[in-house]
């Protein structure tokens, strides 16, 4: 047993932060309709996951869902991000053939 006490407070403050943040994101998406950005969506839903399911873990001792959604989800952000340089390079070569 590993003598870890999580913080209640923490938990439901980033779950809120990031439901904020993948709401506009979200609206940001449809609005514009850069539907690539449904990755960016999921990895903020898989945050949000990840630290509701802390701040209820921490009353039942179970940690396993929270501490995977929270782990897998900054892949989906990455990903993203090579997402978004992708499109930008192409953007910016259009005319230049490598």
């Amino acid at each position: 047993f590993f003598p870890y006490s999580a913080s209640k407070p923490a938990a439901v403050l980033f779950a809120t932060l990031f439901a904020v943040s993948g709401a506009v994101h979200l609206y940001q998406a449809i609005r514009t309709r850069t539907w690539f950005m449904f990755v960016l969506v999921a990895g903020t839903l898989l945050q949000v996951l990840g630290y509701v399911t802390r701040k209820i873990a921490i009353d039942q001792e179970a940690f396993g869902t929270s501490q995977t959604s929270i782990l897998v989800a900054p892949a989906f952000l990455a990903a993203q991000d090579y997402m978004i340089i992708g499109r930008m390079w192409v953007t910016s070569s259009s005319s230049v053939h490598m």
